[in-house]
C-alpha cells in the first residue's frame, strides 16, 4: 500500500469513527425531530424542529433497536401524564407520532364538555388571558385559528402545564370513559379538534415510546399547497417542550 493509499484509508476509517459516533447519539441520546402536522398546536407549531431525549426513559444500548428490541443498560424515569413523546404509530410502526400522555395503564379517562378526568378527578382547565390567545393566534397566521373560531385554554395535569385548543360551538368535546390497558398508554394532541389521536385509533404500547420532546431548536414552515408562504420563528428557537 502506497503513501497515498494509506492516506486515504486513514481518512475512511476516521470519517467511520465519526459517523458511528453520531448514529451512536442519535440511536440512543437525542434525536431531531420535525413536526410534521398542527395535532399539536399550540404547543408546537407546523415546522417546529425539537430535540427528543432517548435517555428520559431509560438508556439503551446504542443501535439494539435495529436488531428488534432495546437492550435497556437504565432503568430512567417512568412515563409520566403530561409528557409530550416520540413514539411508533401503532397501526403502521414505519410512522412517527408526536402526542401528550394522558392515560397510563389502569387510568380511567374521560373527556367532559372540554375537561379532562383522569380516574374521576378534573385536571384544572382555565381559559386564558385574551392578549395571550390573540397573540398566538397572530403567531400561527392561520386562517383556522382565529379568536372567533377557537377557544384557548391553559390545562393542567399532574402539576405540569400546557394550552390546549378547542373549537367554539363545536361538538364532541366528550369522551369515554376508558380504562387504559395493561403496557399501554392513552395519548392526545393538544389542538383537541384538529388531532386524530387514542380516542380515534386506541392505545398505543408503552413499548413504542422513543423519547421524550424537550426543545424547540428551530421553527420554520415552507407553506402548503393552500398557503404558498413560508414563516420562520425565531422566537421560539430555545423554548422548552412543556
Amino acid at each position: 500500500m502506497n503513501k497515498k493509499q494509506k492516506h486515504w484509508l486513514r481518512e475512511g476509517i476516521s470519517l467511520l469513527g465519526m459517523l458511528a459516533v453520531v448514529f451512536a447519539i442519535r440511536s440512543s441520546l437525542f434525536e431531531p425531530f420535525k413536526i410534521p402536522s398542527g395535532s399539536m398546536i399550540p404547543t408546537l407549531f407546523i415546522g417546529d424542529y425539537i430535540f427528543v431525549s432517548k435517555f428520559t426513559y431509560g438508556w439503551h444500548l446504542p443501535f439494539s433497536e435495529w436488531l428488534g428490541n432495546k437492550v435497556m443498560l437504565t432503568e430512567g424515569s417512568p412515563v409520566g401524564r403530561g409528557d409530550v413523546v416520540v413514539f411508533l404509530y401503532p397501526l403502521d410502526e414505519s410512522v412517527n407520532y408526536i402526542k401528550r400522555v394522558v392515560g397510563l395503564p389502569g387510568d380511567s379517562l374521560e373527556l367532559r364538555d372540554s375537561v379532562l378526568f383522569i380516574n374521576e378527578k378534573p385536571m384544572p382547565l382555565n381559559r386564558v388571558p385574551q392578549a395571550l390567545a390573540e397573540k398566538t393566534f397572530k403567531d400561527l397566521d392561520d386562517a383556522r385559528f382565529t379568536a372567533d373560531s377557537i377557544d384557548m385554554f391553559e390545562e393542567e395535569i399532574e402539576g405540569k402545564k400546557h394550552f390546549v385548543f378547542y373549537v367554539k360551538r363545536a361538538t364532541g368535546h366528550d369522551f369515554g370513559p376508558y380504562i387504559v390497558p395493561e403496557g399501554s398508554f392513552f395519548a392526545m394532541g393538544d389542538d383537541r379538534d384538529y388531532s386524530k389521536d387514542s380516542r380515534f385509533w386506541g392505545p398505543a404500547p408503552l413499548k413504542n415510546i422513543k423519547g421524550k420532546a424537550r426543545f424547540i431548536w428551530f421553527s420554520l414552515w415552507l407553506g402548503s399547497p393552500e398557503q404558498e408562504k413560508w414563516k420562520i420563528h425565531p422566537l421560539r428557537v430555545g423554548d422548552a417542550v412543556l
